[in-house]
């Protein structure tokens, strides 16, 4: 299986098992495959405490070594869109990308039922392994998965009547985007079992303190779907040979969900046989109910807050969408060039949701201070940063990821955009960040309710105004800044919020090893 693996991800690979020797048992100085495959034994199988690490060991160096562990995982949370971007800017018109743009909103809301689901399963059995309850977090695992594999299928029979209803009757795109949006759904609901399964695995992994096995899986994801996306969407002759499917976007959808199987199924194996988290044995009907209703205590809220993010979505490519399918293209490419900027955030970000559910059931309330302060200022600084670097480049940008000659002013409008939008990048994260730590200190009503007030607050209020406006003036230019400078004032001004909320959270926390109390009521893992 190795064999095919490009050389980098190999080298990867072979990093990770070096690096866990001493739990494998194999002498540094042994080589050859059968050393690689005892290492490979040896880290799946483990040790024991390993989840002690995030309430016990220093604050920020525990956070940025599993952020660079985790660096080329992140890459993968977004890397499939940024892929899949890639290949379909070299396909010929302006409709695959305007349809990989119809698509977004729509996978957007699926995934945040499952990231609702997975937020639910995830901080309850931190808090559990924090309070050193292991055969609670045992419970919580397997029936979580469970209940994610149920509304995954259900999705793969609703999703897509509903794609065709909403193509057909709220968007304004063109026939040929619309007819391509449809099959790339009908493909990728499916499938989304193992996108669900992925997720939710992957952030139980991180739960569990091992992030280099996550990791690597995501990395073996993403890889598979680089090496699959171009074999799929293209067709070329070789000595009289074609080679490829010449798929097209639909070729993108095949790719994707192929490399989230591939993905996904050495995820569960591990949380399996190594960390003993998942269980195959009976429960009663009565526990089971138990069991979900204190997921879903967590996981409602988690879903009403990240279902602001497609509404928005949704909401900003229908405004867009009066604007043209030129206009839908670049700020599709733009928005998926822009996760680079948010690569290394986002990896401290990943073990930021455990490190807090582990200290609030531990009760170490200090620590989750430091956690804030150190998150929020690094997040800000580097972000800040890297708006400077998409701001001066932005031109280079656009002709990178649209090399088309004849998209000369898809370019034009990708270009402007990166120009405004990552000024808001900072408060952004900041943002994203405060909604961890309501999540993780048992408020994910709280958390939600930041993301209500940045979508339906702040954003889509202000675009509808802009879409008012140029409906109006018909002045296309001017209501396109104004849009642009809309999304990015609402970052910042819900960002400013959030953090001022997150700091007098924090800040009003007893001493550790003290039960907190809220409204009145114990604590929901007392």
């Amino acid at each position: 299986m190795f064999i095919f693996f490009p050389q980098p991800f190999f080298h990867f690979f072979r990093f990770i098992m070096a690096s866990n020797q001493q739990a494998s048992g194999v002498s540094p100085k042994k080589t050859g495959p059968a050393a690689f495959f005892r290492r490979l034994f040896g880290l799946i199988r483990g040790r024991k405490g390993d989840n002690e690490t995030y309430t016990k060991g220093p604050i920020a160096g525990t956070m940025l070594r599993t952020a660079l562990v985790m660096l080329p995982g992140t890459l993968t949370i977004s890397g499939y869109n940024l892929v899949d971007a890639y290949f379909v800017g070299r396909l010929d018109g302006d409709a695959p990308m305007a349809a990989i743009g119809l698509t977004a909103p729509l996978v957007m809301i699926c995934g945040c039922f499952f990231h609702g689901l997975s937020a639910g399963v995830m901080t309850t059995t931190a808090q559990s392994l924090g309070g050193k309850r292991r055969w609670r977090a045992e419970q919580l695992v397997s029936t979580g998965l469970f209940l994610i594999t149920l509304v995954s299928l259900s999705f793969a029979i609703i999703g897509p009547l509903v794609t065709r209803a909403v193509y057909r009757n709220v968007m304004h795109a063109s026939p040929e985007a619309t007819r391509l949006a449809t099959a790339y759904m009908d493909i990728w609901f499916w499938a989304c079992v193992s996108s669900a399964l992925g997720m939710s695995g992957n952030n139980l992994l991180v739960t569990a303190n091992d992030s280099k096995m996550a990791s690597a899986t995501m990395v073996l994801g993403l890889a598979s779907n680089a090496f699959l996306d171009p074999v799929y969407m293209f067709q070329k002759e070789v000595c009289g040979i074609p080679l490829g499917f010449g798929l097209g976007v639909v070729g993108a959808a095949w790719a994707t969900v192929t490399a989230q199987v591939i993905g996904t199924t050495p995820v569960l194996c591990i949380l399996w046989k190594k960390h003993h988290l998942i269980r195959f044995r009976a429960i009663r009907f009565a526990k089971l109910a138990s069991l979900w209703k204190r997921i879903v205590s967590f996981a409602i809220p988690a879903c009403l807050g990240s279902l602001m993010l497609p509404i928005g979505q949704f909401i900003m490519t229908w405004i867009t969408s009066h604007f043209g399918d030129v206009v839908i293209g670049a700020i599709t490419a733009a928005q998926r060039v822009q996760v680079i900027a948010f690569f290394f955030p986002m990896s401290l970000g990943v073990s930021l949701m455990p490190m807090i559910g582990q200290n609030y059931g531990a009760r170490l309330y200090s620590r989750i201070n430091g956690c804030r302060r150190f998150a929020m200022r690094f997040a800000f600084f580097y972000l800040m940063t890297m708006s400077v670097i998409f701001f001066l480049f932005a031109p280079q940008i656009a002709d990178k990821f649209l090399a088309d000659p004849d998209k000369v002013e898809m370019r034009a409008v990708m270009t402007f955009a990166l120009r405004i939008l990552p000024w808001g990048f900072a408060f952004l994260e900041v943002h994203r960040y405060s909604g961890f730590f309501f999540t993780g200190c048992g408020r994910p009503l709280a958390a939600a309710m930041l993301n209500v007030m940045r979508i339906l607050g702040f954003l889509v209020p202000l675009s509808l105004l802009v879409l008012l406006f140029f409906r109006l003036t018909g002045n296309e230019d001017t209501a396109l800044t104004l849009l642009l400078s809309t999304q990015m004032g609402s970052d910042v001004l819900a960002g400013t919020i959030a953090m001022i909320l997150a700091r007098r959270l924090t800040r009003r926390f007893p001493a550790d090893g003290l039960s907190e109390t809220f409204s009145g009521k114990r604590r929901m893992f007392d």
